[in-house]
């Protein structure tokens, strides 16, 4: 996304916080001038970034400037999601204990990682839920341990597609009003998962502390490909893609310099991500004023990424389906994916359209059926839409 494209109220949050927090660590700019804190406070509160514009506000001098009702807006915001945060890691520490009891490794993902490492404050990078990554054949017993914490297990796909096509399962906490991510692969697209094998993000973990308790964490290199993946599934999404660009920017602003950038470019080639990471650190360069360190190269993409790329940045209905229809191993294979696809179980059914009498289940089939196929048109023209951007060598938005 090239800084033109994006609003100018966008733009101006950007610079203020580019000025709060200087990007190699100098002391806070005198930043821009605002001629409506109001709309600009709204703007951070549905972004995401209230709480770090609230800091830089105060970094820069510039409490006086803003209309006391705004500036008590943001303080609140503030310690609101301090508050959050703190009681999101609480119920993670509990996490994490019961894990250790039953001898499961976990490998902490996204927002909790990088509120512990890559940021000042807690308050600074809100969150509304948990991703952690356990081993495949360790999932089961994850899933027990959060029933019996209390968490409710939210179906999303039939049992026997969720285990032989996805790699994650969401478990929701009713009081808390977050939810838990249970990850087997930081990939959720079968495209970069069957290229990506899971071991070598395992092999790129170590550990940090977290309320007591010990954790996994990516290392800097994998977490800027899983990042980088991330964002692109949810690019489109104009509420959080400023905010999950500049968590990328954070990683490269203190881990940067000292990063195996070589070892990047060769995973991102391989795992079908150069294409992708390119474009994301143009953006985070020309947005947050964060580069890559002189002299490192990105791998150009291969061919064959350019479909993958293409179907993800259409961010159509079912486009993540065509992905992974496309990802599968074999005719078998995809075969498998269509008919479990169009043709779940019942109890899928149930979970998804409340189906109370498994007699009605032809009416619900025939539902979800015209669901897919009335999004084909729009996933087609995205994927058209999307493939055009490529070939004019456009920005990612």
């Amino acid at each position: 996304m090239a800084l033109s494209d994006i609003t100018p109220t966008d733009r101006t949050l950007a610079e203020i916080i580019r000025a709060g927090f200087p990007p190699d660590g100098s002391p806070a700019g005198r930043g821009v001038s605002v001629t409506d804190w109001r709309t600009l406070a709204m703007n951070a509160g549905k972004k995401g970034l209230a709480p770090l514009l609230f800091d830089a506000v105060k970094r820069l001098g510039k409490r006086a400037d803003v209309p006391a009702e705004t500036f008590e807006q943001l303080r609140i915001t503030y310690l609101r999601t301090l508050l959050r945060n703190e009681e999101i890691y609480r119920n993670l520490g509990t996490v994490l204990v019961a894990c250790e009891h039953e001898q499961i490794p976990v490998v902490l993902l996204k927002g909790c990682a990088l509120a512990l490492t890559v940021y000042e404050s807690l308050a600074h990078r809100p969150m509304c839920d948990i991703d952690i990554m356990v081993p495949r054949a360790t999932a089961a017993r994850a899933g027990d341990v959060l029933t019996g914490l209390g968490y409710a297990a939210r179906r999303r796909f039939a049992m026997d597609f969720n285990s032989e096509f996805w790699c994650e399962q969401c478990f929701m906490n009713t009081k808390g009003g977050y939810s838990v991510d249970l990850h087997t692969h930081v990939f959720t697209p079968a495209c970069f998962r069957m290229r990506a094998p899971v071991e070598w993000f395992w092999h790129r973990t170590g550990e940090i502390a977290c309320n007591g308790n010990r954790v996994l964490i990516l290392s800097p290199e994998a977490q800027l490909l899983h990042l980088t993946a991330h964002f692109f599934l949810h690019e489109s999404d104009e509420n959080v893609y400023l905010r999950w660009s500049y968590d990328i920017a954070r990683l490269l602003a203190r881990y940067g310099p000292g990063m195996a950038w070589d070892e990047v470019g060769e995973a991102a080639r391989t795992f079908g991500l150069a294409q992708s990471l390119r474009v994301m650190l143009a953006h985070v360069a020309e947005v947050w004023g964060v580069d890559v360190p002189a002299g490192v190269r990105i791998p150009a993409a291969a061919t064959r990424e350019g479909l993958p790329f293409a179907v993800l940045r259409a961010h159509a209905p079912f486009a993540m389906y065509m992905v992974n229809f496309t990802g599968a191993r074999s005719v078998k294979g995809r075969l498998s994916f269509v008919m479990k696809t169009l043709f779940p179980g019942t109890d899928f059914l149930r979970a998804r359209y409340r189906m109370r009498d498994p007699r009605f289940a032809t009416c619900y089939y025939a539902r979800h059926l015209a669901i897919a196929i009335r999004a084909l048109p729009r996933l087609l023209w995205g994927i058209t839409r999307s493939v055009l951007r490529l070939l004019r060598k456009d920005s990612p938005r």
